[in-house]
């Protein structure tokens, strides 16, 4: 493809050949500047099959005022010696077709040195201005050639149209390395860089489908981890209510919470569930696992246990538990089958009613310093107390 045709975007071999599917051939100063625009000698040949498409498509392809000069100042000469060329071999008066065919032939080779003759004029024409410089960088099509243009003829009529096209060649090798990298930090790099790049739109569509996929693969799992990893690494996501809703569901679903069998966990659960099915089964864990703790670091030994009276009254114990010192205390009164967890604020007391039987107590000073006590207690139908 040498040349496309102003009117339609046919494929021609020259700018003044007449356009093979329109009919269309250049008249005016008008017409002539766009069709030799239109050629591989202003064009590289990737734009020249774009703009053809968009004249396919009944779109019209605009020229600046100052390119439409530039064009024929530099397409003169070719066009006033062709102008002076005969418009046809002369006629043989005699009908002698052998004598046609030599004038045909003169002719022929007249018009050529005309045009060889033209041709020679417009590349001297050519090599005295800045097109000279910006036909290399078409023909090497690349950044740094147009960079390079741009550097030398700032104030050409050429540096819009090689800046265009060094941006849209930039785009296009930006584009190719995100997508060899294709990841979410690529892809938002893209948009803040080229935010009204022709792959623009693209970018936001891989954004969200990787998004969607990443989502897909943590959607159903009962790692909490993952989930929080994925809010991490996707805080634009389009799924984050969807994963701290996830979240949610877990640490309230008893099968998870049991799973996890921490302190932290069984807590929450409980804060979150008092009512729950479940409920006194976590208070009972909790109690044997804040037990263990305390008893792996070495807490000392329970106040004394005082009776204050001989019978409750009840047929059950009653209990208060008092915190003389100056900072809050929790303590944990579990068997079997029953656990009770209250906290007792500095200077103050709590009374818990108990079934008889052995017990273990845990209790924990927030401090400092910071303390803790284990101990096991019986207990009967009376009314006890414990001083801390």
């Amino acid at each position: 493809m040498n040349a496309v045709c102003y009117k339609c975007g046919e494929a021609k071999v020259h700018p003044l050949q007449r356009c093979a599917r329109c009919q269309a051939s250049p008249q005016g100063e008008e017409d002539l500047a766009q069709s030799f625009l239109l050629s591989k000698s202003f064009l590289p040949e990737p734009r020249l099959t774009e703009l053809a498409g968009q004249l396919a498509s009944g779109r019209h392809v605009e020229m600046a005022p100052e390119v439409k000069t530039l064009v024929l100042a530099q397409i003169g000469p070719v066009l006033e010696a062709l102008a002076r060329a005969p418009v046809g071999p002369p006629a043989d008066p005699a009908g002698n077709p052998a004598a046609a065919s030599v004038s045909l032939v003169q002719y022929l080779l007249v018009a050529g040195a005309l045009v060889v003759v033209a041709g020679v004029i417009a590349v001297v024409v050519l090599l005295q201005s800045p097109w000279f410089s910006y036909r290399q960088a078409v023909a090497r099509d690349t950044v740094e050639a147009y960079a390079a243009f741009i550097d030398q003829h700032p104030g050409s009529a050429y540096a819009a149209l090689a800046n265009t096209r060094r941006e849209e060649l930039n785009d296009d090798l930006q584009w190719r390395k995100i997508c060899d990298e294709n990841t979410v930090a690529a892809y938002d790099s893209y948009l803040k860089y080229y935010p009204d790049g022709k792959y623009a739109a693209e970018a936001e569509q891989r954004l969200g489908d990787i998004d969607r996929m990443a989502w897909l693969a943590v959607a159903e799992s009962r790692d909490i981890a993952k989930l929080k990893k994925f809010i991490k690494d996707h805080p634009d996501s389009g799924c984050l209510a969807e994963a701290w809703a996830r979240i949610e569901w877990l640490i309230n679903d008893w099968d998870w919470v049991r799973a996890q069998d921490n302190v932290e966990r069984y807590e929450y659960f409980l804060k979150q569930n008092p009512d729950h099915p479940q409920a006194e089964a976590a208070r009972q864990r909790l109690a044997e696992l804040t037990a263990k703790a305390v008893k792996a670091g070495k807490p000392g030994k329970l106040p004394r246990l005082n009776v204050i009276a001989g019978s409750s009254g009840t047929g059950k114990a009653k209990l208060t538990i008092a915190n003389r010192a100056d900072a809050s205390l929790s303590v944990v009164v579990s068997k079997k089958g029953s656990s009770q967890k209250v906290t007792v604020a500095a200077g103050s007391e709590r009374t818990l009613e108990l079934a008889t039987g052995l017990y273990s107590v845990t209790a924990q000073a927030d401090g400092p310093p910071a303390k803790s006590y284990y101990g096991e207690l019986v207990f009967v139908s009376a009314v006890y107390e414990l001083v801390f």
